[in-house]
Formats: C-alpha cells, sequence, structure tokens
C-alpha cells in the first residue's frame, strides 16, 4: 500500500511538519526516499524478518517513517508510550524481543541506557533527535540514513524481496495495551488486519486524496496508527501538530478538512464554547441559542434524507454569519 501510494503520488504533498516557525511540506518521493534508506539501513544493521523493533517517541513525521520502514524490511513494529517509565519500556522491549529500539531524542535515550543490561536481545538504539554519546550501539536518525545510502546497490534487491514476500497474515505489530490487570499485554495484529481496518473506513463520505488532516493523537495508540495509515491508503496530508498545547494556533494555521479525536477532546472543545458563551452578553447569548436551534433542525434534516426547506436555509446562512463563522474560522475554515 505504502510503496504503491509513493508511486502513484511521487510529486503530491504528503507530510507537514512545523520547523523553525512555518511549516514545511514533504512530498510523497521524499517521504519515500526516508523509509527505503531508513529500511535499508535495518538492513545493514543485521535486522532479519520478523525481528521486533520498539519506537518510543511523541507522534510526528519520523514515527510514521520508521513505522513504514520497519514494516518494508519484513520486521515487525512495537509501538511505545514516549510516557512509560524506564522500567516499562524495558519489559515491553523484552517480552516482544525487540532486536532495535528508535527513541526521538536524548531524554528518552536517558530512560532506557541505565536498564540497557536488562534488556539482553537489545542490538541497538536508533535516536531520531539530538546527540547520542559515544556509545556504538547508539546511533542517530541521520546516521542510520546514511547508512542506508551507502549500501542501496548491494541491498536494495534483498529489501525489494522482503517487499516482495510480505503477506496479508504476515505480523505487522506488537501493541501493548494497559488496558488489562497485571503488566502490558501485547496484542499481535497482522499486515491484514491494518488493511480490513482501512477497508472498513472505504465508507466514510467527504475525505478525498488531498485533503489535510492534523494527527496530534499519540501514535502509539492504534487509533492514530489507523489516521496515519488512513493518509496512505488515502493520499492525505497528514500534518504533524506541534503538541496538545499548540493545537489552537495549529488548526488555524494547517486549516485541516477534518480531524480524527477521542470524545474528551470534544468535550473540551465544547466546554470552552460554551464558556465562551456563558460570558457574552444577553444579546450574544440569544443570537447562539436560535442559532442552534436553526443548526439543529437543518442537521437533522440532512441526516434523514429529508428535503431541507428555503427558510431553513436562508436562516442557516444567517446563523452562519452572525454565530458559526467565527467558530469556524478558529479551526482554519474547512474543518
Amino acid at each position: 500500500m505504502f510503496w504503491a501510494r509513493v508511486e502513484r503520488s511521487a510529486g503530491a504533498p504528503a507530510q507537514m511538519v512545523k520547523r523553525a516557525g512555518g511549516w514545511e511540506t514533504l512530498t510523497w518521493a521524499q517521504v519515500g526516499d526516508a523509509v527505503r534508506e531508513l529500511a535499508l539501513g535495518l538492513l545493514a544493521r543485521g535486522r532479519q524478518p520478523g525481528d521486533a523493533v520498539a519506537l518510543l517517541s511523541a507522534s510526528r513525521a519520523e514515527w510514521v517513517q520508521a513505522d513504514f520502514a520497519i514494516l518494508s524490511a519484513g520486521c515487525v513494529t512495537v509501538p511505545v508510550y514516549p510516557t512509560y517509565t524506564a522500567a516499562q519500556i524495558a519489559a515491553i522491549v523484552n517480552d516482544a524481543g525487540a532486536r532495535a529500539l528508535i527513541v526521538e531524542d536524548r531524554r528518552q535515550l536517558a530512560k532506557v541506557l541505565p536498564l540497557r543490561e536488562r534488556m539482553p536481545r537489545l542490538a541497538e538504539i536508533v535516536v531520531i533527535d539530538g546527540d547520542v554519546g559515544h556509545d556504538p550501539s547508539v546511533l542517530s536518525w541521520t546516521t542510520l540514513r546514511q547508512l542506508g545510502r551507502e549500501r542501496e546497490r548491494e541491498l536494495q534487491t534483498p529489501l525489494a524481496d522482503r517487499i516482495a514476500s510480505l503477506r496479508s497474515d504476515d505480523v505487522a505489530t506488537i501493541a501493548y495495551t494497559s488496558g488489562t490487570t497485571g503488566e502490558p499485554k501485547g496484542v499481535v495484529q497482522t499486515h491484514g488486519n491494518h488493511l480490513a481496518t482501512l477497508t472498513s473506513l472505504s465508507g466514510i463520505r467527504g475525505v478525498e486524496p488531498g485533503d489535510v488532516h492534523l494527527l496530534f493523537l499519540p501514535l502509539a495508540h492504534s487509533f492514530a496508527r489507523l489516521e496515519a495509515f488512513l493518509g496512505v491508503h488515502r493520499g492525505l496530508i497528514t500534518a504533524f501538530a506541534e503538541s496538545l498545547q499548540a493545537l489552537p494556533d495549529d488548526l488555524v494555521e494547517v486549516r485541516p478538512n477534518f480531524i480524527f479525536a477521542v470524545p474528551r477532546v470534544f468535550e473540551k472543545i465544547h466546554a470552552a464554547v460554551m464558556a465562551g458563551v456563558d460570558a457574552g452578553t444577553p444579546l450574544a447569548r440569544r443570537a447562539f441559542s436560535w442559532a442552534m436551534r436553526v443548526g439543529y433542525e437543518r442537521s437533522r434534516r440532512e441526516r434523514a434524507a429529508e428535503p431541507v426547506p428555503r427558510a431553513l436555509v436562508l436562516r442557516d446562512r444567517i446563523a452562519h454569519r452572525l454565530v458559526f463563522s467565527r467558530l469556524r474560522r478558529a479551526f482554519g475554515g474547512r474543518l
């Protein structure tokens, strides 16, 4: 799915990342180059088909690139929440038998290095951002990509063979869930599991190739990972939020067509809107209440596939101009 998208949409935008105060856009070809070099780097470091590679990072473009590099190398992605303690990380790495661990930065590296002896199968650690120190088994993201470039002529055929040999019932992921008693349990997911979930979303309306979505949920969770996969499946532009705190500004700047979110996020947005309404003048509160009634009625009719009377359409336009246009601008104008 990934490599077909890279070939089909090479020059189209794929990822948006904020750097030095501005948004940088990567094309599918650029993302493909990163994934190819990383996958070749994993092969050069001796990773074999079926090897587990743990991924300890906040949600960012490199998370998705690493994920598809791991899968392309025929390995198994083991997502790890960046909030986990060193002991929890070591327990997951050992339970999955991970041979490599990709960490986001020096802070995450500092968590795992003191417990290195308790992870005997771990052969190497890759650091996405920051200094790696002098340990020969710790290498930077840049070094892994460079290694892949240097060994490409030698390893491009073995990599192509691994991609071609993958089957839907091959294991793609071991996702550890804390929603059980005792230690987190590893949920085994195949390539076919992920693809079936994407197929089940094919009925979603209003999502078109080239649409922008703003990803801010943790990619260690299957819901956000599905969102990242959907970006590849549908040819979307995935913008990565700087942080939850920066989300209001990111929404205005990125102007997403849609977002994935959990109920608590929508509840907090609703509470913030209603607090603003309550702080307004009596006239503003009455206008908001009237606009909501109009909006509910139009929504009810549209969901029931009933005709929308011309008078209701007119009232809806007035409600939009008076109330909803300001809300829409706060979310970028296209949500």
